[in-house]
């Protein structure tokens, strides 16, 4: 249907056979609704504003600028404050030390804060103190 400036109900101006119609509002009216395409995104906007929404939409796939591993937009923040391993931390034994997330692992064999069983332990002692501790005990 057209509306007194001519235009259809959409405001598309496009003019043409009735056959190619179907068409061009399946594949080329800037004017249609169309659903983002991003996996999760339920948000329909015009065509013609869809690629300005997908730069932004949170469903958006993207890599993390410290690891490169790529994940969702919307996931970046919690990503970089929980599970980044290329994020730098402090030891979560409060022993001052800073380090790559990635490197907690190994920090946590050497950590003098870490609680570990006594060496005896094997042997029925069941003493469990800080790494630097323990020898206290021995």
């Amino acid at each position: 249907s057209r509306d007194e400036s001519g235009k259809g109900s959409t405001g598309c101006d496009w003019t043409g056979p009735l056959a190619e119609q179907a068409n061009h509002l399946q594949h080329d009216c800037a004017f249609v609704e169309v659903q983002c395409p991003l996996v999760g995104c339920n948000t329909f906007c015009r065509r013609s504003a869809l690629q300005d929404h997908i730069n932004t939409c949170l469903h958006k796939r993207t890599p993390c600028d410290r690891c490169g591993l790529v994940i969702q937009a919307s996931e970046v923040q919690s990503h970089l404050n929980h599970s980044c391993k290329q994020t730098e931390i402090e030891c979560p034994h409060d022993c001052g030390v800073r380090m790559l997330r990635g490197s907690l692992e190994a920090h946590e064999r050497v950590c003098p804060n870490v609680v570990i069983a006594c060496p005896f332990a094997a042997h029925g002692c069941g003493v469990k103190a800080k790494r630097r501790k323990i020898s206290e005990h021995e």
